[in-house]
């Protein structure tokens, strides 16, 4: 890994191709791990720490930081070495993992999870950009990755992470405008309906905080051009816009039930964490099946574009059913298919342009996280409210009783419904599947968005006949270049 990135994708020998491939699965697998264990982690957490209101914390924070520190992780990579990029992004991720395993309370768990999302902002974004540069396209589809462990304790999500593993031109500015107005924006949505009313002056504030400093950022980003954190020129072709735009909306979508299926495998159904594991395990082996299947298949067939269908109108399915979800439901099913290809697609569109990779690909995955981290906050607010509203109206509970089920955690509120009203038991149970399968219905409208965004984006193959053809001959049919300047 070079100071800078090379001008084009320079193909090694199999076995160094690999080698470089394993160290960044493992570093990757860590990455992705921590945001999908927490999801059977956080009932325990709850427990412990007392603090049944801050689940929507415990998922949101990590992707959070990791969305706020995305553009300026890939500008980093694209003007210092990547090694050492890399290298210390991967020591601050497993400096929060430290701080999670060995937390004491809700908030040091927190403030470990937004450290460890800071630094796998750098991990995942950096890995992408090595592949990118040590592949050519037609090798890029079948590169994927997907795990799912088991763990004996929560904090073992996160220990285990711990043994496996030029300024004026940063922009610093600009970063400095971007992360305080996402931070604003997720508060806002955290805080709105559950902690302060959507119209109190707190949340409105934070709204239009949100949208002055991300206004004053766009105009600052225009400015700087080429120096921007996030170029504007990244962003002015049709296909990058709509493949940001669902992977935006389709992963905001997809998280949702990796992270509420298993809360409502513990509430609802009684389960154990490591027996939510395996009632998740249809759902997940079909997603990483899903994954191998199409990046093989989009390999030979030349196109990304249908995928992008198959794998929203699956989505779809698969949380219009979720929302039908009873006491006596049993494990589902899934299909990942469409996640990684608005990064395949923005990496074509981008071929000729390698200098430029890393920081799209780090807006590519800003979008991902920052559609999961708002979809999360949102979908966290649903379950709150509709859980207060469904405990005092179904289960029939006075304030005072609603807050100590609360403050029980998740997995202790059927230990203290039993003692406090064990007549109301069941109500309580009913009312927790209504809160969680509420939440469903979020994805449901999202992935459909998705659907209808894939439809806008061209089609374009990835081995075209002839040497020039590309994404951008796709948009050029739509709109001629009177100054000659190629728009991506």
């Amino acid at each position: 890994m070079s100071a800078s990135p090379p001008d084009a994708a320079q193909p090694i020998s199999s076995v160094k191709l690999y080698s470089i491939l394993a160290g960044l699965m493992i570093a990757t697998f860590l990455i992705s791990l921590d945001v999908s264990i927490i999801a059977t982690a956080i009932p325990p957490i709850s427990i412990q720490f007392h603090a049944t209101t801050d689940i929507g914390w415990y998922g949101a924070t990590y992707p959070l930081t990791m969305c706020a520190l995305q553009p300026l992780s890939g500008k980093l990579s694209s003007l210092i070495s990547l090694r050492w990029t890399y290298l210390a992004f991967y020591v601050i991720f497993l400096l929060g993992s430290l701080i999670c395993g060995v937390a004491n309370s809700s908030r040091m768990f927190i403030i470990g999870r937004a450290v460890a999302g800071a630094g796998g902002s750098g991990v995942v974004s950096g890995g992408l950009s090595v592949i990118a540069m040590i592949t050519t396209p037609q090798q890029l589809a079948p590169i994927i990755g997907g795990a799912l462990t088991e763990h004996r304790t929560w904090r073992w999500c996160f220990l285990l992470n711990l043994p496996a593993g030029a300024v004026t031109v940063l922009d610093l500015l600009g970063c400095a405008l971007f992360i305080p107005s996402i931070i604003m924006i997720m508060l806002a949505l955290q805080w709105g309906g559950s902690e302060s009313a959507w119209d109190s002056a707190t949340v409105l504030g934070l709204f239009v905080g949100f949208a002055f400093t991300m206004t004053i950022f766009v105009v600052w980003e225009c400015h700087m051009k080429e120096q921007a954190m996030i170029p504007i020129v990244l962003l002015q072709g049709r296909s990058t816009m709509l493949s940001l735009a669902f992977a935006f909306v389709f992963m905001g979508s997809f998280v949702i039930p990796v992270y509420f299926l298993p809360e409502w495998f513990q509430i609802v159904q009684a389960a154990s964490p490591m027996r939510s594991d395996v009632m998740l395990l249809p759902s997940v082996c079909n997603q990483v099946l899903g994954s191998l299947v199409s990046g093989i298949l989009a390999k030979n067939l030349s196109y990304y574009n249908p995928w992008l269908f198959i794998g929203s109108a699956f989505l779809c399915i698969a949380n219009g059913l979720y929302t039908t979800f009873t006491v006596s439901s049993g494990p589902g099913l899934g299909c990942g298919v469409a996640a990684q290809f608005p990064l395949l697609m923005v990496q074509l569109a981008l071929k000729d342009r390698p200098r430029d990779v890393p920081v799209a690909i780090a807006t590519v995955l800003l979008t991902q996280y920052f559609g999961s981290a708002v979809v999360q906050s949102i979908g966290g607010t649903i379950f709150q409210t509709e859980l207060r509203k469904q405990l005092r109206d179904r289960a029939s509970l006075e304030y005072t009783q609603v807050e100590m089920l609360l403050e029980a955690g998740t997995r202790g509120m059927r230990e203290v419904a039993a003692q406090a009203f064990p007549d109301r038991l069941a109500e309580v149970v009913v009312a927790y599947d209504k809160a969680i399968t509420t939440v469903f219905y979020l994805p449901v409208a999202g992935s459909a968005l998705a659907f209808i965004v894939a439809g806008g984006i061209p089609w374009v193959n990835t081995r075209p006949a002839q040497g020039n053809g590309d994404l951008l001959c796709a948009e050029r049919s739509e709109k001629s270049q009177s100054d000659g300047q190629v728009t991506v």
